[in-house]
């Protein structure tokens, strides 16, 4: 269903689902962006920049989605699950949805971010947490708090990205 609604404008050079905008990158070019951030910011300071990038992508998609699709909240989570896997994400699970205790556990294999970065010490997924984080915050309606805890770039099986609501 994604894929089929996805528009393609040639002669505006214009990919679109659902009138919202996408563009196609390689893992690779965005990851060395990632690489040269973390060398010029530190790697704390990077992360942050690219989760804040996803944030804003998470909290627009949550609140369009919604929107233009009538999704409750435990829908536009798992929609926004399949539309990831579905751009070439990686393959994205998740784990625990609790809307109540504003809690979520997305897991992600063959993450495209691992697969362009590769090997590293520390997490890499940051924007891919980023936009869970921002997509949790909209539909909560509350500050969260997130972390990845797994990554396969640090030799974990797979990612891991826990959100819950900022105590």
């Amino acid at each position: 269903e994604i894929l089929e609604n996805l528009i393609y404008d040639e002669a505006a050079g214009d990919l679109r689902y659902r009138d919202i905008r996408y563009f196609l990158i390689r893992p690779e070019t965005f990851c060395e962006l990632q690489k040269r951030v973390e060398a010029a910011l530190g790697r704390e300071a990077a992360a942050e920049v690219f989760v804040q990038g996803g944030m804003t992508g998470g909290v627009l998609s949550g609140q369009a989605y919604k929107e233009k699709l009538g999704l409750s909240d435990a829908e536009a989570f798992a929609f926004m699950a399949r539309m990831g896997a579905l751009i070439g994400w990686g393959k994205i699970t998740l784990r625990e949805l609790d809307l109540e205790g504003k809690r979520l556990v997305v897991e992600v294999e063959n993450s495209a971010f691992v697969a362009g970065y590769g090997p590293s010490d520390v997490p890499v997924c940051h924007t891919l947490r980023g936009v869970f984080h921002g997509l949790a915050t909209a539909l909560f309606g509350r500050p969260v708090v997130s972390q990845e805890t797994l990554c396969a770039a640090k030799g974990d099986s797979h990612c891991r990205i826990e959100i819950h609501e900022e105590l």
